[in-house]
């Protein structure tokens, strides 16, 4: 399994069929998607299950409530990939982006990926707030400064959305630090 891609979710049905939709879209064929359901009071449940029923690389846990951090820790501790991805439920991504991610991680070594995002508003489509951060040096939009493909990217707090699952040569429980 190239990456175990997590999504959390509590109360999500408006959203999580076009993320959903996404991430079985990849162009990355290898993945495994953990849907961890937080405790959710509406069809969010029976929305995740599903899709398990029509895509064999859904996997659903269903959970009392406690938290996004402990949602993706469980979804950290049943993932068998050699990288972790998160996904929000609100959120679709592109269809090559985990593609694009895993590529750059290996020809670079690299232990962290990230990506750009495009906030929208719910009401009217429009764009909120845009950031890129391109695998490729200078193909950022937006006047962003052009980087170097060999540093390491991380998102604007300085945390990656992807990383790879915990080397040997950590110690300690493979936790995620978000």
């Amino acid at each position: 399994m190239s990456v175990s891609i997590i999504v959390p979710c509590y109360n999500v049905a408006p959203y999580v069929e076009a993320c959903l939709d996404s991430l079985v879209n990849q162009s990355l064929r290898n993945i495994e998607i953990i849907c961890v359901n937080d405790g959710s009071t509406d069809v969010t449940p029976a929305l995740l299950d599903a899709w398990a029923e029509k895509e064999d690389r859904i996997r659903v846990i269903h959970r009392e409530n406690g938290g996004q951090a402990l949602a993706r820790n469980l979804g950290m501790d049943m993932a068998g990939g050699e990288y972790v991805g998160f996904v929000d439920p609100d959120d679709y991504v592109e269809p090559s982006m985990f593609a694009r991610l895993v590529e750059e991680a290996r020809r670079h070594g690299a232990d962290v990926t990230a990506c750009g995002y495009t906030s929208f508003s719910d009401g009217d489509g429009s764009v909120l707030e845009e950031l890129s951060w391109s695998p490729a040096p200078g193909v950022d939009k937006g006047g962003a400064v052009r980087r170097d493909a060999n540093e390491l990217r991380l998102g604007a707090d300085g945390r990656g959305d992807m990383q790879q699952a915990v080397p040997e040569r950590f110690s300690g429980p493979a936790r995620s630090p978000f």
